[in-house]
C-alpha cells in the first residue's frame, strides 16, 4: 500500500490537492494524467471518472473530497474538469 503524509493509509483532502498539484511538473505530464482520467476521451474529467480512477488504485476517496478538488479546477462550473482547467489550477496553487 502507498504512504500518504497522514501514513493512515487514506487521501484526505489536502493530501489530494498535494498529489494534483505537485506531482505533475511539466504540461505533459500534466496531459497524460488527464487523459488517464479522462477514460470517455470527451474532453474533461467528472467526477464519476475520478471516483473510479481512485478506487482502480485501491483508494477509496470520500466523495466530498473529490467533489472539492472538481469544483477548485472547474473553471465554468459546469461540474466537470477540463485541461485547462487543471493546469489553471496548478499554476494558481503553485504560488
Amino acid at each position: 500500500m502507498a504512504t500518504y503524509i497522514a501514513g493512515n493509509g487514506e487521501i484526505d483532502y489536502e493530501e489530494f490537492k498535494s498529489i494534483v498539484s505537485n506531482d505533475l511538473t511539466t504540461e505533459d505530464d500534466v496531459r497524460e494524467t488527464f487523459c488517464v482520467f479522462d477514460r470517455d476521451e470527451s474532453g474533461y474529467i467528472g467526477i464519476e471518472e475520478i471516483s473510479l480512477m481512485f478506487s482502480r488504485f485501491g483508494q477509496d476517496l470520500k466523495y466530498e473530497y473529490i467533489e472539492a478538488v472538481t469544483e477548485a479546477a472547474d473553471v465554468d462550473a459546469d461540474g466537470t474538469i477540463t485541461f485547462k482547467g487543471i493546469m489553471d489550477y496548478g499554476l494558481d496553487n503553485s504560488k
